[in-house]
């Protein structure tokens, strides 16, 4: 290999002499490629690593700051002559040459010369160093040619570009790894490169799927960060990860993982979203491998093979991300379907649910990634109804924000969805009812038919509950010629319409008026449980008037005579021939 470089050494001097105005064209090429990665040259660095495992058993990357030098080592393939080739010049990067994902540069190993007075790689027998003060000496010797001197001496700072001049160097005996690179820190950048080892943790390995081991040291202390290799029976896998501190393990995280392949336009793209089952995943960023600038608002990790800028923060509007983003949304709600089980629930919709609107910049003229994850969501049964079933949002589902729904069941609400205090899945249904223009309540006619309809399965406390939470959200609405049958009277049957109401007496006990005047007191433990409901200020005055609506008034003896009187009355009462017997029960009562 070192003699291959040698010769390749040569020829770029020998090309250069011919055609000096390269030297300065590759010097402003190189600067303009390495100011895009400031921030990330590390993870480019890891990057790199991780490309090469697939050639070996023993997955592992060590990354070692000591004295200002930085050591990145890995297995794997070894450097080849086209690869150290592609490190000279731009744009021959081996990864161009294969049917490779979307937003894959292969120029990431020059981010490094942001930090570096040497670089040096040692990989099977090739052992070079590339270094600012070595491109100067090359470029001095090169100046020994006029031709080159002049064009030296007519444009000003003219500087061979650090990459096309390496030089060999002796070979690093007792490798530990397949692959050493060594870069020794410039003074001013030390602190930056500690910085952004330090945010390596046990998500930086989460989707790099040739990595296992992730060795990293620095001030003394070694973290090992290691990926039981997952049993992929189909495309859902478990993932282990797990994190010692000078051996000594400090977490353990487990996620459930999905991922995707396809093409695009001819050419592949990647897709894997990571959530915990316990839905403990905190919204972070997108990832491509890793971390990004872009917000992702949902409770899961998303990595895809983006089409990323120049900083390699931010993704591009081109088409190519436009779909991912698309099979990216798909692949949260098949993630979130798989979550669904036999006892319904919300898991699915807690999955999906974000703690905010997606970021402006993936809304782009002809897509918004708002409007696209809302219907995607909403086209699929992961709307948890009162009756055990999912269904979709266009079977119109119902949804209250009180506790109404915990008392409602049966074919009268197979729509109906149960109650949840979880801000986030609420919202999420308002920005989709929204989105579809649907209402997610019952009209005043259907729920009350539902409930005249479900109430004889209650028990007291139930139906009490239910009718405030009734009262409640449909307060304004509510009828004399229709209304729910909450009323039961102390015998315990149900008191329908046109029957007085009066709630029963206050430590005596005072039996019903007779039938024929169609006056009811309110069973007692229903007065009790409703009160109980409404804690310290249950008076009964408080609670006849809030049921007003439903002909319920406070215990008045004298409004109940003069209820029975009127009743006497009526010229329907004065023609029956039981007007002796009325009379009679009156007395008695």
């Amino acid at each position: 290999m070192n003699d291959k470089v040698t010769r390749q050494i040569e020829t770029m001097k020998r090309g250069y002499i011919l055609d000096p105005n390269r030297i300065l064209a590759d010097y402003r090429k190189e600067i303009a490629e390495i100011r895009g990665y400031h921030g990330r040259e590390l993870l480019e660095l890891l990057q790199n690593a991780v490309d090469e495992l697939g050639g070996t058993n023993d997955r592992s990357v060590s990354v070692v700051l000591r004295d200002h030098v930085l050591t990145i080592s890995n297995n794997g393939s070894l450097f080849t002559f086209e690869g150290f080739i592609s490190l000279m010049y731009s744009n021959l990067s081996p990864k161009h040459n294969k049917n490779e994902y979307i937003g894959n540069k292969g120029t990431g190993f020059r981010s490094i010369l942001n930090w570096a007075d040497r670089i040096r790689i040692y990989s099977g027998d090739l052992s070079v160093e590339f270094s600012g003060e070595y491109a100067q000496e090359t470029l001095t010797e090169l100046q020994e040619n006029a031709g080159v001197a002049e064009f030296c001496a007519s444009h000003d700072e003219v500087k061979l570009a650090t990459l096309v001049a390496p030089r060999l160097i002796p070979p690093l005996h007792n490798k530990n790894h397949d692959t050493v690179i060594e870069v020794e820190l410039k003074s001013n950048v030390v602190d930056k490169v500690l910085g952004q080892i330090q945010q390596i943790n046990s998500k930086t390995i989460l989707f790099l799927e040739k990595l296992e081991k992730l060795n990293v040291e620095y001030n003394g202390d070694v973290l090992l960060f290691q990926k039981d290799p997952p049993e992929r029976d189909n495309d859902v896998y478990d993932v282990m990860i797990t994190t010692k501190k000078n051996d000594e393990i400090i977490e353990r995280d487990k996620w459930v993982v999905l991922s995707r392949e396809g093409e695009f336009e001819k050419q592949k793209y990647g897709v894997m979203v990571a959530y915990k089952e316990d839905m403990s995943a905190v919204p972070d960023v997108l990832y491509s491998y890793f971390k990004t600038k872009v917000q992702f608002p949902v409770h899961a990790l998303v990595h895809a093979t983006f089409d990323l800028n120049a900083e390699r923060n931010h993704l591009s509007e081109t088409e190519a991300n436009k779909h991912i983003l698309r099979v990216v949304c798909d692949t949260l709600v098949e993630l979130a379907l798989r979550a669904t089980s036999e006892d319904v629930n919300y898991a699915a919709l807690s999955l999906l649910s974000t703690i905010r609107d997606f970021p402006s910049e993936l809304n782009w003229d002809d897509f918004s990634i708002n409007e696209y994850y809302l219907d995607a969501v909403a086209a699929n049964c992961v709307f948890p109804t009162v009756n055990g079933k999912y269904i979709s949002f266009d079977e119109k589902p119902k949804f209250y924000y009180s506790n109404i729904a915990d008392f409602l069941h049966g074919d009268a609400f197979e729509t109906l969805m149960p109650s949840t205090e979880n801000i986030e899945i609420r919202n999420l249904l308002k920005a989709i009812s929204k989105h579809r223009k649907l209402g997610t309540r019952y009209s005043y006619n259907e729920i009350t038919t539902g409930i005249n309809v479900t109430l004889p399965s209650l028990q007291i406390r139930e139906r009490a509950a239910l009718w405030l939470a009734f009262v409640n959200e449909y307060k304004n609405e509510i009828s004399s010629d229709l209304k729910p049958h909450f009323v039961i009277d102390s015998n315990g049957k149900a008191v329908i319409d046109g029957q007085q109401v009066f709630l029963p007496a206050e430590n005596i006990n005072f039996s019903s008026p007779p039938d024929f005047t169609k006056i009811v007191f309110m069973h007692k433990d229903l007065v009790a449980a409703l009160r109980d409901m409404q804690g310290k200020d249950g008076s009964l005055r408080i609670l006849a008037t809030e049921l007003s609506k439903f002909d319920v008034r406070e215990y008045n003896l004298v409004n109940i005579v003069c209820r029975l009187l009127l009743e006497k009355k009526k010229s329907a009462h004065q023609a029956s021939k039981k007007t002796r017997g009325c009379y009679e029960e009156t007395v008695e009562w």
